[in-house]
């Protein structure tokens, strides 16, 4: 009997080292967006979220989705790529939060540098380093990715927001997400129709180097 926990133990930490490794490897992965994006509104934010195709199969579970607020312009965004296993379990291992409102805080978690500090500007809630927590990535994908570290240089507008998120999740195929920002609710929704019209374009380089993942430390 004394066995036993210990056993559960080392299956669980396997479980969880197996699907890091399967994160990680679908992260490297050359990806396409599936589709046109559709954001919709959500209360006082516009929201989406697309399968992602490798090699023209979409890969089921697997998600790239976005929020942006409408008050204020120009701040509080997020991209970010989620999983689901079929029976609804999973959530979020990769963020990036482009110029929040609210600062975050990694307590005593994550790089020694980044600890007990608020990160204000841009950051990356990234995989390897909440894979590295001693909880495992499956609690710290249901506590929303609790470490985040500063993306530096912190892009200055829309455009850079996406090709860093191209060069972190090696998705170069989104190179526009189109986006008009209003300061009423009128021009909010000619937003969301701007968005609607425009969609999501995909670019196909003839060639490039091959993609290696900006590192994030643990």
């Amino acid at each position: 009997m004394s066995h036993r926990p210990r056993s559960h133990r080392r299956d669980a930490e396997e479980t969880d080292a197996s699907l890091v490794a399967r994160l990680t490897t679908f992260i490297e992965a050359e990806k396409t967006p599936s589709g046109p994006v559709d954001w919709v509104p959500d209360h006082s934010n516009f929201r989406f979220a697309i399968a992602l195709d490798i090699k023209g199969i979409t890969v089921a579970g697997m998600l790239l989705h976005g929020r942006a607020s409408l008050f204020p312009p120009e701040r509080d965004i997020t991209l970010g790529l989620s999983w689901n296993d079929p029976s609804g379990q999973g959530g979020n291992f990769e963020r990036l939060d482009w110029r929040p409102i609210h600062a975050h805080n990694n307590k005593g978690l994550g790089p020694s540098e980044h600890r007990f500090i608020l990160i204000e500007s841009t950051h990356r809630h990234c995989l390897a380093a909440n894979a590295a927590l001693a909880m495992g990535m499956r609690r710290a994908m249901a506590e929303r990715l609790p470490v985040a570290l500063p993306v530096e240089p912190d892009p200055p507008d829309w455009s850079s927001l996406l090709a860093r998120a191209a060069h972190f999740w090696n998705l170069q195929g989104i190179v526009h997400i189109s986006r008009k920002r209003g300061k009423s609710v009128g021009d909010g929704l000619f937003f969301l129709a701007s968005i609607r019209r425009d969609g999501f374009y995909a670019s196909h380089a003839a060639a490039r180097p091959p993609f290696r993942a900006e590192p994030c430390r643990a």
